[in-house]
């Protein structure tokens, strides 16, 4: 009787869920060049399941538990997506010294999840633009290109003394070089 109450209380344990060690990811986040404030959010994500979560200390430092994932882990910083992605979760490993980078003003795919946008930073003034001062130039849409250049309300006669100055230049610094290989080669 004894021993057959023992291999049933065996199989009950063996039959029970015994939870597995995390994946343990430690390191430091940088958001935007610089490191977050304490109490950001850093997020590990398995497609659009958030899978782990936890807040930055001071100097950025985060220690964050996966329990499981499927696939590549990716994260977040304060809901921005990082560049780094973790190709596999494995339980019980650590991964020290992980640095997690993300850029809130890069235009690119759109973070996962309902709560996961965040505005990103403006743009600074692009100054000056070529064309009629009355004419509305509205910034591009995500994934367009916008103008490398925008002169709008700079004098015409102040743009052409700019440029007759830089092919003045160019042509001496031919001239200079065109002098430098005559003397070299003699």
């Amino acid at each position: 009787m004894v021993a057959l109450l023992t291999v049933l209380s065996v199989k009950a344990v063996q039959a029970q869920d015994i939870p597995r060690p995390p994946h343990v990811f430690g390191g430091v986040a940088v958001l935007d060049g610089a490191k977050p404030p304490p109490g950001t959010l850093v997020t590990a994500w398995d497609g659009d399941k958030k899978v782990g979560e936890a807040t930055v200390g001071t100097g950025g430092e985060f220690r964050l538990y996966v329990s499981e994932s499927e696939g590549p882990i990716s994260f977040r910083i304060a809901d921005v997506e990082a560049e780094e992605v973790h190709p596999a979760w494995e339980m019980g490993q650590a991964t020290p010294d992980f640095e997690l980078t993300a850029w809130s003003y890069v235009l690119g795919p759109a973070p996962r999840g309902p709560e996961a946008w965040t505005r990103p930073k403006p743009l600074p003034d692009p100054g000056p633009t070529l064309g009629p001062p009355e004419e509305t130039v509205s910034a591009p849409a995500a994934g367009e290109a916008g103008p490398a250049f925008n002169f709008r309300g700079m004098d015409k006669g102040v743009i052409v003394i700019a440029i007759l100055i830089g092919v003045m230049v160019v042509a001496l610094l031919a001239l200079r070089v065109r002098a430098a290989v005559k003397a070299r080669n003699d």
